[in-house]
């Protein structure tokens, strides 16, 4: 059955280092959060991923960005938007070593500056990410599906 996988994700930047989450059998990197259930609002995902993967309190502040996404695992396509916020976590901050509740993610802070020497997947969330960072506005709208990643800025 095909079905459009809708996850909300939280960009943490602590100084010069955002928080990545990565399957510990795989090398891809990407923020954390997790699938938004029915009838749930996105923020309120967020804020319950963060607790649960992490065990910390995430205050899910500003909406960033959407990025549309598709890709292929296991002979299996799959289609995902991610709604993304920038967001806090009480208690933690880089360089206190991140510890995951669930044994199949990791959590590990990456420097900004060398994002771009890591696999992050959907690949404009390290645009996305150096924007937040820089306090410049991003664009709302990512597509990979689109062909080459592509930015649309409204507004």
């Amino acid at each position: 059955m095909q079905k459009i996988h809708l996850i909300a994700r939280g960009i943490v930047i602590s100084g010069d280092h955002v928080l990545l989450v990565k399957e510990t059998s795989d090398r891809y990197y990407f923020l954390p959060g997790g699938h938004i259930e029915y009838n749930e609002a996105a923020r309120d995902a967020l804020i319950r991923e963060m607790k649960e993967e992490l065990g910390a309190s995430c205050m899910a502040l500003d909406y960033v960005s959407a990025v549309e996404h598709k890709y292929d695992m296991n002979d299996e396509t799959y289609h995902e938007i991610s709604l993304v916020f920038k967001c806090e976590l009480n208690g933690l901050n880089y360089p206190d070593p991140p510890i995951s509740l669930e044994s199949r993610i990791e959590f590990e802070w990456i420097a900004i500056a060398e994002l771009k020497d890591h696999d992050i997947l959907p690949e404009p969330m390290v645009q996305i990410i150096e924007d937040v960072y820089n306090k410049s506005v991003p664009g709302n709208w990512f597509s990979t599906i689109e062909g080459s990643f592509k930015k649309v800025i409204h507004g």
